[in-house]
């Protein structure tokens, strides 16, 4: 099954897509951006050049952080939520690397598990972090 971007999907200036899109998307720029406006707030510029926000640097649209596909991008998504009462805890089955399980906690509240099959720990990390907000929005 080919996996969904947001060219596929309802999704209006950025909007969470549902869980089961969410699920679907596929690892790239269409999880990134969502990350970077849902997660840490950004807004992106009328000329659609770049992700501004109040307290952090300006990003440009073309340098997006690889959040779903990079680690080091992947575990800055998790400091930040840790700093902002959301634990997001990534599971990993020895014998099948494309087998994840994550589970998230928001305030004190632990929520429901989805399985993979992620493909990558970024990608679970990533789609962990963004259905934890679905639960808190």
């Amino acid at each position: 099954m080919a996996k969904k971007t947001l060219d596929h999907i309802a999704v209006i200036d950025f909007g969470l897509p549902t869980r089961e899109d969410l699920v679907a998307l596929a690892p790239g720029r269409d999880l990134d951006v969502l990350t970077l406006v849902h997660v840490f707030g950004f807004t992106e510029t009328n000329d659609l050049s770049m992700f501004v926000h109040d307290t952090y640097k300006n990003i440009r649209s073309n340098d997006v952080p690889k959040f779903s596909t990079n680690m080091a991008a992947a575990w800055q998504v998790v400091k930040y939520l840790q700093k902002h009462d959301t634990h997001v805890g990534i599971h990993c089955w020895c014998n099948s690397p494309y087998m994840y399980s994550v589970d998230y906690q928001v305030a004190g509240q632990f929520k429901p598990k989805t399985e993979g099959p992620f493909h990558t720990g970024p990608e679970a990390i990533i789609k962990a972090s963004l259905l934890a907000l679905l639960e808190v929005n």
